[in-house]
């Protein structure tokens, strides 16, 4: 019997947890019946499911809790989180759930689940939907339910590329799928376009059970090793492919995703003008953007749900996250690493120009990762006040946390969503004074333990 203490799998914005000690067949089909009670008018639900071993396990599960509320299900089989988005959205389904993990250990499941739209359940929405799980009666016994299996790769390919203007894209890419979930999808469109990509996809076994994820040490260190060869950009791609992180091609050094997502929302003002949206916690490089083009610049807290709300209530043309999320409305406000990587590949095309060129732009900026402090969040609010009374030049915000902003600095400081930390992103216009302001931060840090 395993005695591991269960963790909470319902959380701020979706569900996750280990299989099987947090989430397993029993606990999953309890989820698709209290879903299915929860959304009467859901009737027709499409479902997806990474390339992760567990995932594969409870798709029936889910199904079987879905079918007993009266819910017909169509089955994407295993796809990138970008299609399960597109399929909800494009074929106007009910109810979209994703079983993934994303970028966590290989050890996790959960699922992503969002309504008709592609609108994803709020944080009141899914504590509702654990209460119903607590309630439901509903026992699984290896039930086999009936449902239509549904295959969109070409359709989502074929999408991808109606929303490309340049079809002549004349660069080499050289594409690592962590999880290998968006290998297939990128071998469909590299046949379309003059892209050159070469794709490495990476399963569990030879990540060496390192998680799905390319932000982590662990994987920059395989870039460095594995990209061999002269390529114009470098990408990877975390386990569910909704996760776009590149690299530079000289250096293989990850490119920082705020700057990522200026050149891409620069990648689409170039061709519509409009309101461009990007998470909290960084702001520097989007504020060059936004003035180059005379468009408004809106922030909103991080994670997608508020990304995606914001966009939709700005009508944003492109959103961002510092977590290497970008979101388009042609898309639904979600996710498309496909879109992203053909887009930023394309404004390199069109300006003649390598990306070490085109980020050449935010030289000016220096920024730290982000930095996390065993900080409880009790003691934020008197943390927040020690911090305000230290910068006291700054002008404060309070939309995530606390955001202080001079014209030379920019901090953001924030109990964490799904962890006990308290996360700090700091961006500065020297080195010296990003190191000075990150020094002064961390004196307070102490001082508060």
């Amino acid at each position: 019997m395993n005695k591991e203490t269960k963790r909470e799998v319902f959380r701020t914005f979706d569900i996750r947890g280990r299989y099987p000690i947090d989430l397993n067949e029993d606990t999953v089909a309890k989820i698709g019946f209290a879903l299915g009670k929860m959304l009467p008018q859901s009737q027709k639900v499409v479902l997806g499911c990474d390339f992760r071993e567990h995932s594969r396990k409870l798709f029936l599960p889910l199904i079987s809790g879905l079918s007993a509320q009266g819910k017909k299900v169509y089955f994407l089989e295993q796809v990138p989180t970008e299609m399960l988005y597109f399929a909800l959205g494009f074929f106007k389904f009910d109810l979209g759930i994703q079983i993934t993990a994303s970028h966590c250990d290989w050890e996790e499941v959960g699922m992503k689940i969002s309504k008709k739209g592609v609108i994803p359940l709020d944080v009141g929405e899914i504590q509702t939907l654990k209460k119903e799980v607590e309630k439901a009666s509903f026992v699984y016994e290896g039930q086999k339910p009936f449902f239509e299996k549904l295959d969109v790769y070409s359709d989502y390919a074929k999408f991808v590329l109606d929303n490309i203007k340049n079809k002549k894209i004349k660069k080499k890419v050289l594409l690592f799928s962590f999880g290998g979930s968006a290998t297939k999808i990128a071998e469909l469109i590299n046949k379309a376009l003059a892209v050159d990509f070469k794709i490495v996809s990476l399963s569990q076994k030879e990540l060496k059970n390192n998680a799905p994820n390319p932000i982590s040490s662990e994987s920059r260190n395989l870039i460095k090793r594995r990209a061999k060869g002269k390529f114009d950009l470098i990408i990877g791609l975390d386990g569910d492919s909704d996760r776009m992180i590149v690299f530079d091609p000289l250096t293989k050094e990850m490119v920082p995703p705020d700057l990522t997502a200026a050149l891409l929302a620069q990648s689409i003002l170039r061709q519509k003008l409009g309101p461009v949206v990007f998470d909290c916690r960084k702001r520097m490089a989007f504020d060059l953007v936004a003035k180059e083009f005379k468009v408004p610049f809106f922030r909103a807290k991080a994670g997608y749900p508020f990304i995606k709300k914001e966009m939709r209530r700005r009508k944003a043309v492109f959103g961002g996250e510092v977590s290497g999320h970008y979101f388009y409305p042609e898309t639904f406000y979600s996710e498309s690493s496909m879109l992203s990587i053909l887009k930023l590949a394309g404004l390199l095309s069109e300006k003649k120009e390598s990306l070490k060129e085109a980020l050449l732009q935010f030289r000016d900026i220096y920024s730290l990762p982000e930095q996390n402090f065993d900080l409880p969040q009790s003691g934020f609010e008197a943390f927040s006040s020690a911090l305000q009374k230290e910068f006291q030049d700054a002008d404060a915000f309070f939309e995530d946390g606390l955001t202080l902003r001079t014209k030379d600095w920019y901090l953001n400081i924030r109990p964490s969503q799904t962890e006990p930390v308290t996360r700090l992103n700091l961006e500065a216009r020297s080195k010296s004074l990003l190191k000075d302001i990150f020094q002064r931060v961390k004196k307070i840090v102490l001082e508060s333990k």
